[in-house]
């Protein structure tokens, strides 16, 4: 391999140009600073871009995450409240109906 073939070891925004008479190829300086700023300027874009999602997706989840812990201890208080003591005389009653109508069944056998 040469040693100064172009585009080796290079990356690859430094890109090789033809100047105006197409004689040779020149690395611009203007246009390797231009690039630099340019990438920098995006990456930080990016950087901040990133940083405001994240806070905003963990903001988000943790008004789920109080809504849904607001919400499950809500609706355990409401379980709690609707089951009162004639709920829970009746669902005895049902279980004797049930013993009444297993033994009515057995005594038809």
């Amino acid at each position: 391999m040469k040693k100064n073939q172009p585009g080796i070891n290079r990356p690859t925004y430094t890109r090789m140009i033809r100047n105006k008479n197409n004689k040779s190829n020149l690395r611009s300086k203007e246009l390797n600073t231009y690039i630099h700023r340019e990438m920098a300027r995006r990456q930080l874009f990016n950087d901040q871009t990133r940083l405001e999602l994240l806070e905003f997706m963990g903001k988000i989840k943790d008004c789920k995450s109080i809504e849904t812990r607001n919400l499950d201890s809500l609706s355990i208080k409401i379980d709690i409240s609707r089951r009162s003591s004639s709920d829970l005389d009746n669902s005895a009653n049902d279980n004797n109906n049930f013993d009444n109508q297993q033994s009515l069944y057995s005594n038809l056998r």
